[in-house]
């Protein structure tokens, strides 16, 4: 079973096992909850700023109070208005925190909570997810550039994928993304579409990070991971949502626990002692770096995918 191997992985303890983060900014998309929420949590915990994105504004200042209630240390929680599901959301998003802050030391992007059917500007709405994580981190490009310049820098971008990007549809050699037809597939002749057109979006966001390692700058690292199977509010958004939560219950780790991997990519030192061994890497949890599908290690599949998600912004006007 899957689930059940997701379970384990390197001991990791938070408290001791991170590095003194005092003085640095970071940003975390969908911090209101789950995996996000713990992540900001424990980062300014060893003295971050650390920014919550989250799309309701109610919700992401309620997260700031309940992470100030739960104690950050001499760390900051500040509440961001993030909604990455449309390009447009996204790239304002990015604007208005270019406007707030002079640097960014390491960036966390989670998608939104999934969609199973809803279709917006002729894309699946999964796929656009991957889209606005390629809107809001291209835009962030400079600030990250700019910190990296700095003496003794440690700048990184983490994405939170799946091992579900292995999945589906996706071992399939034709895949290909020189095209939007991959993107307006609705996959509805597999035996579970959702899960299918999750997969291909997981797939995008995995290959997109190959991709935007090789244009950062030599010294900033990003890193992909599965988090494992964590029992978040996810289970809420799909088919038989009673039965999800049942299965993540028994078998799922918690969220703070979900949260290790994350954190060990945003802000182990063993990251920064042996960043040309993590660059462009996909972890397991905890720690554990894994093959991705092949397919993410085709140059021709990352620059067609980067050539086709800057065409089709091209043409809504972004």
């Amino acid at each position: 079973m899957l689930g059940l191997g997701l379970l384990f992985g390197n001991s990791f303890d938070p408290a001791t096992d991170l590095l003194d983060l005092t003085g640095k900014v970071i940003f975390i998309s969908g911090a209101n909850t789950g995996i996000g929420y713990h992540s900001a949590k424990l980062l300014a915990r060893r003295g971050a700023k650390v920014y919550v994105g989250a799309r309701n504004e109610a919700k992401g200042k309620a997260a700031v109070e309940a992470l100030q209630a739960e104690g950050i240390g001499h760390g900051q929680v500040i509440y961001h208005e993030c909604d990455i599901s449309t390009p447009h959301q996204a790239k304002s998003s990015a604007l208005e925190f270019l406007k707030r802050e002079d640097r960014l030391d390491i960036l966390g992007e989670r998608f939104s909570k999934p969609e199973c059917i809803m279709r917006a500007e002729r894309l699946i709405y999964s796929v656009l997810n991957y889209i606005g994580v390629f809107v809001f981190t291209n835009t962030l490009l400079p600030l990250i550039e700019k910190t990296a310049k700095e003496p003794d820098s440690d700048v990184r971008v983490v994405i939170v994928s799946s091992k579900a990007h292995t999945m589906g549809p996706t071992p399939n050699p034709n895949i290909r993304f020189n095209n939007l037809d991959q993107f307006k597939n609705t996959y509805e002749k597999e035996s579970i579409p959702y899960f299918a057109r999750y997969c291909i979006s997981k797939l995008a966001l995995t290959t997109y990070s190959h991709a935007l390692q090789r244009r950062l700058p030599s010294n900033v690292i990003c890193v992909t991971l599965n988090p494992g199977l964590v029992h978040t509010s996810v289970g809420n958004h799909v088919k038989y949502a009673r039965l999800a939560n049942l299965a993540l219950w028994l078998f799922a780790k918690r969220p703070e626990e979900g949260s290790f991997t994350t954190l060990f990519a945003a802000a182990s030192p063993k990251v920064k002692a042996e960043a040309e061994k993590y660059k462009a890497t996909f972890l397991m949890p905890v720690g554990v770096i894994s093959n991705p599908s092949p397919h993410v290690l085709k140059h021709d599949m990352q620059e067609d995918l980067w050539a086709t998600t800057e065409k089709y912004l091209a043409d809504i006007g972004l």
